[in-house]
């Protein structure tokens, strides 16, 4: 808040009051008989300006890739009022209907996210980002850049699973997913999720086991795997279930 006095006018002119998601210019008139008359308002604006951009990086526009999980990059920079960072991929540049999208509350400097899945082969994507700031306001896009996808490279066979064995009950604490390394695999691609669920967890790794989180006791649960080259992610495993016994 700043204060200026103007002695011609006998006014005090307050502005910059914050208020809510608004922000107030208002006059208080002295008077010699008496506290001062408040009038609102004589300014209303958005003090949750969203229309800063995210700077894209990466797949460079009209680069041609050899992959289909291109690493998308990104640099918010420092915005004041974003909560969120979203990111589409279509192959059409008006965006309907999408082939990917995520959002991200990593809404400082750079960020990068991989798709858990691949593209189709030799075909054109379009990508943008935009910030969506308080209440839910969003910023404008970006300029879409476009991307084709690679054509030539190796599917990886699918890991051999090692533990917890199809059918088995294993207390959380000590659980771990392990699989057989695949050679020409550079990361794996390991998902979980509880039976019957729609969606599922998943984390990216260069190891051949992870302590998956999210698990809880008495749950039924399915797990795979796949290698990952640099090119694709490859065949899946069969899905293997394990029960956690209740505590």
């Amino acid at each position: 808040m700043f204060i200026v006095f103007d002695k011609r006018m006998h006014v005090f002119l307050a502005a910059l009051f914050l208020l809510a998601s608004a922000v107030i210019a208002f006059a208080l008139p002295v008077r010699a008989d008496g506290p001062p008359d408040i009038r609102l308002p004589l300014v209303l604006f958005d003090a949750y300006d969203c229309r800063q951009t995210p700077t894209l990086l990466a797949p460079a526009d009209g680069a041609t890739l050899d992959t289909l999980i291109p690493l998308f990059q990104w640099d918010a920079g420092h915005p004041i009022y974003a909560r969120l960072v979203k990111l589409y991929v279509a192959r059409d540049p008006d965006f309907a209907p999408l082939s990917a999208s995520m959002s991200t509350s990593a809404v400082e400097g750079e960020g990068s996210f991989r798709f858990p899945s691949n593209f189709e082969p030799g075909t054109t994507y379009y990508w943008r980002t935009q910030f969506v700031c308080r209440n839910g306001v969003e910023g404008p896009w970006t300029e879409a850049w476009s991307f084709i996808t690679g054509t030539e490279g190796e599917i990886l066979p699918a890991p051999v699973q090692q533990s917890p064995a199809n059918g088995s009950v294993v207390d959380r604490s000590t659980l771990e997913l392990a699989w057989n390394s695949v050679p020409g695999a550079v990361r794996y691609l390991v998902r979980w999720r509880e039976v019957g669920s729609l969606g599922n967890m998943y984390r990216w790794t260069t190891e051949t086991r992870i302590k998956p989180f999210g698990i809880q006791s008495g749950k039924d649960y399915e797990w795979w795997v796949a290698a990952v080259s640099d090119y694709a992610i490859g065949e899946e495993s069969p899905k293997w279930q394990f029960t956690t016994p209740s505590e």
